[in-house]
């Protein structure tokens, strides 16, 4: 431990919206989170459903495998979709992206969440 702070940001690699269920994934996070390791976990399935289908041009759900999509769609290597893509993403893009429903009903916002514990570090 070098006392340098950090985060981790984990995909889900959720394949449906059934939150009652969680993925191998989330359960890690969960464990981490209860170490105090500051881990996020995406509410879609992987970071890559985050970048809006008007910058790519072809289009995919929150669970399906966004990366492969866009990789197959635009002929690019997945590693090189977030360095190609999402440096085409407004803030407002990104905002919007994050926005969910929570069990209240409540429209919460995933991206502002991270980025205030992000600044609470």
């Amino acid at each position: 431990n070098l006392g340098l702070k950090y985060a981790i940001l984990v995909d889900s690699d959720r394949t449906d919206g059934n939150r009652a269920v969680k993925t191998s994934n989330e359960e890690k996070v969960e464990n981490w989170q209860s170490s105090g390791v500051v881990v996020f976990c995406t509410r879609k399935r992987e970071i890559e459903n985050y970048i809006n289908c008007s910058v790519i041009g072809c289009q995919y759900g929150e669970f399906d495998n966004a990366k492969q999509i866009i990789a197959q769609e635009k002929n690019i290597a997945q590693r090189e979709i977030m360095k190609t893509f999402w440096t085409q993403l407004t803030a407002e893009q990104i905002i919007s992206a994050g926005k969910y429903i929570d069990d209240k009903g409540e429209e919460k916002n995933e991206i502002s969440e991270m980025i205030s514990t992000l600044i609470n570090l």
